[in-house]
């Protein structure tokens, strides 16, 4: 019997996501030298990525860091490095309606912050709908409203911050989500957008593969079947890929999405995930958001505009759903990527082409299968700490920790978010760090990873 502290463990991580790159990094910084990463695709990052599109590389994934303050252990690292000075300030925002008409500036904002107040609402074990909610109190504002023209114009803005928040969430419909969506969340201040400039979010992926050894990052590497609670030569696990090749470990740190996991983990696992663990992957939803990209050989848009939203004068809150033989309106707003100086027209009814398309296909993609995980009506947010939960063998369940869980779905405070993703990986290479009695301190990284 070795002790604990003087074993060398092999450990694999599977997913080069934010997750799992961090977990490696941080497992590094601990001592561990025998860490290997696999990821199935052919680029790191996993949904912070990037793509050009003409001179420019945008963020085709995450782009926002939710909640800039020093409590955000993202912002906290894009800062320090440096990636957080060349963001310019946003630029105004505008609103036209769908007959081309631009909207009151003044009258929007006011009614948008309306709305998003009731929206947000942090519901605890109410077991409700957030679009059930949302639909009764925006219509009680509604019906207190004396003038008669104004009501149509607040339900439509009001049906915009229902959209917006379908995009938060990367739901379909507001009535699917939970309103105790965010009973266990963190909030970590205001977000900031970094989409489309140097400080863009891969600056992030960058950092973590920073110093890492690169032949243990290994691309291509899709995993068709982990093998745990065996004897494989010495070790408990054997991690089989595609290519027919195997690896051997003590530990593997499993970071793949909720969606791959939905597709997979019945078959992937042998022998299978607890029933618990199963049931917790089938009752949490996992969305998804496209992105569109419009490149433009001239602006035609006024130089100071950040944003252009579209307000649907015939929609109300309780219609908000998306669909998908009028996916159009849900096409809800532009935001500018570096703005040129020309006019933009009160009337949007100028004839212009974009000169190229770029279009994100995150649903399609076979090693993520869509945005980010969500809370259905009805589910609790401690599902997520049973999917986060360590699978130990049966032969020293005491001191062994086999397959262990990191990503944003496995977060109940902080789902949704790069950071969650981040300190989900930081939390698990904590996890094995106290398991073999590790106290060096890491270095580089943040101690935030401990009001999680």
């Amino acid at each position: 019997y070795i002790d604990m502290a003087d074993r060398n463990p092999s450990i694999v991580v599977v997913g080069a996501g934010v997750a799992g790159l961090a977990a490696a990094k941080k497992l590094e910084e601990y001592g561990f030298n025998d860490v290997t990463v696999l990821e199935a695709s052919e680029k790191f990052g996993g949904r912070v990525a990037t793509a050009a599109l003409g001179d420019v590389c945008v963020d085709t994934g995450a782009q926002y860091i939710h909640g800039a303050s020093e409590k955000n252990p993202v912002y906290c690292l894009l800062k320090k490095s440096g990636h957080l000075n060349q963001i310019p300030e946003m630029g105004k925002e505008t609103f036209y309606s769908n007959k081309g008409h631009k909207v009151d500036a003044n009258f929007a904002r006011c009614a948008y912050e309306a709305g998003e107040e009731i929206i947000r609402y942090r519901g605890s074990n109410t077991g409700r709908s957030l679009g059930e909610h949302y639909a009764e109190k925006t219509q009680s504002v509604i019906d207190s409203l004396q003038d008669d023209d104004e009501k149509p114009r607040m339900q439509s803005v009001f049906a915009l911050v229902g959209k917006d928040m379908l995009i938060d969430v990367g739901a379909s419909d507001l009535h699917r989500i939970s309103l105790d969506s965010w009973q266990y969340y963190i909030n970590m201040g205001d977000s900031l957008n970094v989409a489309g400039y140097d400080g863009s979010m891969f600056q992030l992926v960058d950092m973590l593969l920073e110093d890492f050894p690169k032949d243990r990052l290994l691309l291509k590497r899709e995993v068709s079947k982990i093998k745990w609670d065996g004897s494989f030569s010495v070790y408990p696990v054997c991690v089989i890929c595609e290519n027919g090749e195997e690896i051997l470990a003590d530990h593997v740190i499993v970071t793949i999405s909720l969606g791959c996991l939905k597709a997979q983990a019945s078959s992937l696992f042998i022998p299978s995930l607890p029933t618990e663990k199963m049931e917790v992957i089938d009752k949490l939803c996992f969305g998804n958001i496209a992105k569109i990209f419009l490149e433009y050989e001239e602006a035609f848009w006024e130089n100071d505009v950040g944003s252009i939203s579209l307000i649907y004068e015939d929609d109300t809150p309780a219609s908000v759903s998306t669909n998908k033989m009028q996916w159009l309106k849900n096409v809800q707003s532009f935001s500018v990527l570096r703005p040129k100086e020309r006019l933009m027209l009160d009337q949007m009814t100028v004839k212009c082409s974009p000169k190229s398309i770029l279009c994100t296909k995150w649903r399609s993609n076979k090693f993520i299968k869509g945005s980010y995980a969500f809370l259905p009506v009805g589910v609790d947010g401690q599902v997520m700490d049973t999917l986060a939960q360590p699978l130990v063998g049966s032969r020293h369940p005491d001191q062994d920790l086999q397959i262990l869980f990191a990503g944003e779905a496995t977060m109940k405070t902080l789902y949704g978010t790069v950071q969650g993703a981040l300190l989900s990986g930081h939390r698990e290479a904590d996890r094995l760090a106290a398991h073999y009695k590790k106290t060096v301190a890491p270095t580089s990284t943040t101690s935030l990873d401990k009001q999680v």
